[in-house]
Parts: structure tokens; sequence; C-alpha cells
């Protein structure tokens, strides 16, 4: 109690010395079990959204028992309040929880998957009453083949859904959805048009303030590209290549800033595979961030990623040689290191989703313990 005391204290003196507020460092602040209220099973966090508006998380999962459920928690009190069954309404059949999004501006909660009878749909969950209203086919209206749900993007502004992935036929696209109608209306071909060569829908994030939305890949020569889609067709594409060697990137995290206008692609570099962020301002890469302990020169595997918009932070979770971190990024470099470990328990906490609640400026990750306990960890 001293220690904390004496801290606080010189946070105090701090702050009256120079006339500014003294922000302490981003921590874990507590853990919630994810738990089936209902059941008492662990639900393996697949998923993970944020609606800063009504301040709800959701983290979509199976139980022990197969099940596939959306957990809801209150980030105000930060307990799972409820689950919701990821089941069609129509058919009874499970909906595996794939990919997920949130429409803050209608309340409207998205998870893409497959059924049972391996159909792919979109269910639309309706936030203020936790219910699963409808499911929308993820079907090509121009070729009748099914979607796979690989990645999903909500524009809040427009009221629109884009879920890419690939066709039977091994094309890929991306369907856009329209939220009012709860309609896919059209599909746009996920081809560089430069190259003509498909693009493999790896990741997707939207900037709502341009309208546009950003889908990174491989394509078949084995090229990694961003590309930028601004009404139905890829307008360009950024090579994900580093400036100085010319090493292709891969996509394995992406984060958009709507504020600043800034796409992070984070990933692997070669030809010497050191994790770098890739900074993105209009259509090229203007900086490499290492991803790299600032301490132990250790390097951060990117698992997830997450931009807080209105602090202009962003924070890439992953795996070091000695543990699970969370590294907060300012602009172009790492100003703080989070250690993923529960304050309760001391273990680890794997980071498997990552989500940011701008708003009250909470990042919450969820993950497996080593003791095989599911949880989500708040930070700020």
């Amino acid at each position: 109690m001293k220690k904390l005391l004496t801290i606080a204290s010189v946070l105090i003196v701090l702050a009256a010395l120079t006339g500014r507020i003294v922000a302490q460092a981003p921590a874990i602040t507590t853990t919630i079990s994810l738990t089936d209220p209902s059941t008492g099973e662990r639900i393996d966090p697949e998923i993970l959204g944020v609606n800063p508006t009504t301040n709800r998380v959701y983290v979509g999962g199976f139980t022990w028992s197969n099940e596939a459920v959306l957990a809801v928690i209150d980030g105000a009190t930060n307990t799972l309040i409820t689950t919701i069954s990821l089941t069609d309404p129509s058919t009874g059949e499970r909906i595996d929880p794939d990919v997920l999004g949130v429409n803050p501006k209608t309340n409207r909660v998205y998870v893409g998957g497959f059924t049972w009878s391996s159909q792919a749909v979109l269910a639309v969950i309706d936030g203020a009453t936790n219910t699963l209203t409808t499911t929308i086919s993820l079907t090509d209206p121009s070729t009748g083949e099914r979607i796979e749900p690989d990645v999903l993007g909500v524009n809040s502004k427009t009221n629109t859904v884009f879920v890419g992935g690939f066709t039977w036929s091994s094309q890929a696209v991306l369907a856009v959805i329209d939220g009012a109608k709860n309609t896919l209306t059209t599909t746009i071909s996920l081809t560089d048009p430069s190259t003509g060569e498909p693009i493999s829908p790896d990741v997707l994030d939207v900037n709502p303030t341009t309208n546009r939305v950003y889908v990174g890949g491989f394509t078949w020569s084995g090229q990694t590209v961003l590309a930028v889609i601004h009404g139905t067709r890829i307008t360009t594409t950024i090579s994900l290549t580093d400036p100085c060697t010319g090493g292709r990137i891969s996509p394995d995290v992406l984060g958009v800033n709507p504020t600043t206008n800034t796409v992070y692609v984070g990933g692997y570099a070669e030809p010497s595979s050191q994790t770098v962020l890739a900074v993105i301002r209009g259509t090229r890469i203007t900086t490499l961030v290492s991803l790299t302990d600032p301490c132990t020169g250790e390097r951060i595997e990117p698992d997830v990623l997450g931009v807080n918009p209105k602090t202009n932070r962003v924070y890439v979770g992953g795996l070091t040689w000695s543990g699970e971190v969370l590294a907060v990024l300012r602009g172009t470099r790492i100003t703080t290191l989070v250690s993923l470990t529960d304050p309760c328990t001391g273990e680890r906490i794997e980071p498997d989703v990552l989500g940011v609640n701008p708003k009250t400026n909470t990042v919450y990750v969820g993950g497996l313990t080593w003791s095989n306990q599911a949880v989500l960890a708040v930070i700020r």
C-alpha cells in the first residue's frame, strides 16, 4: 500500500511541476472469465467485436460441448451478461463463428460462418434484444456459388457489410451486403487490375470516412498486395514490400485509422523473417516499424491488431521468445509493452482475438491461459 501511495504521490508532484497530466502506462486491470453462465462451459474465443456506442463486447466461439455461441459482455461492469446461440432460425443448424463485425450505428452484430450442411451464411444479431433475427445466404448472385466467409468488415456510415472469400470454383470475391435490406447485392472480383491475378482475402478493414475497403493477401504468383476498393471495384493495389530491400511482407494483421487515414499491415518481412508493421499513407508504404521488444530485442509475432483513432494508438498482440505481449505504438515507435499475464493467477494469456473501444480507451484481448481457462483481458 505504501508503494502505491508513493507512486501516486510522485505522479501528483510531476503533474504539479510540469503543469501536465502524467498518464499511467496501459496495464491489464482485470480479466473476465469466458464461461457460459447458463451451462458453466468454457467459451473458446474465436472472434471478437466491440460496440463503442453501447459499450458491449462480443466474443464468439465454441463451448466444450461444441455449441457455437456469442458471449455478450457489459464493458461498464466487465460482466458476461448472456450468450446468444449461433443457430440458423430457419433451419436450426449451428453456425460456425468464423468472422465478426459490428455496426454501432444500427446496433447490429454480424457473424459469418458455415452451417452443418456446409451452407455459408451471415447471421444478423440485434444488439438491443440479443437475438439472432435472420441469416443471409452468402451466395454469389451472378453464379450461384457459395462464398467462404474468410474476412468481414462493416461500413457504419453506409450501412454496408463486406465479406471476402473464395467461391467453389476458387474465385476470390468480396460480397457486398446492404445492411438495411439484409440483402447480398453484388460481388466484387478480387483481382489485381494490373496483372489480372486473383488476390486471396487474408485480412480486411474499412475506412468509413473515405468509404474505402482494404483487402490484403497473396496473388497466385506469390506477391503480397493490399487492394484498395472504392464503390464496386478495386481502384489500386499497393505492393506490400520493404521499400529498402524489396522483400515482400506477409499480410497477417490489418487495421485502419479513419481519423488520420492511415493503414497498418503487420507481418513477416523477407528475407530476414523480421516482424514489421507497415505504415501506409496514400498509395505507398511510408514507414516500416520493427516489431521488436525495445528492452530485450526479441521479435514480436503479430497475431492480432487494433487501432484507437481517438488516441492515435496502435496495438499489436503476439508472442515473443519469452512470453505473450501487447505492443502499444504511437506514431512509428513502440512506446509500451504490456505483459499478457492474468493479474489474479499469474498465467500467460494467448492473444487470439483483440478489440478496442475508443470511447472508453479500453483494449480487450481474449485467449486461453496455460491452464486452458478462457479469459478476456481488460487493458486500460
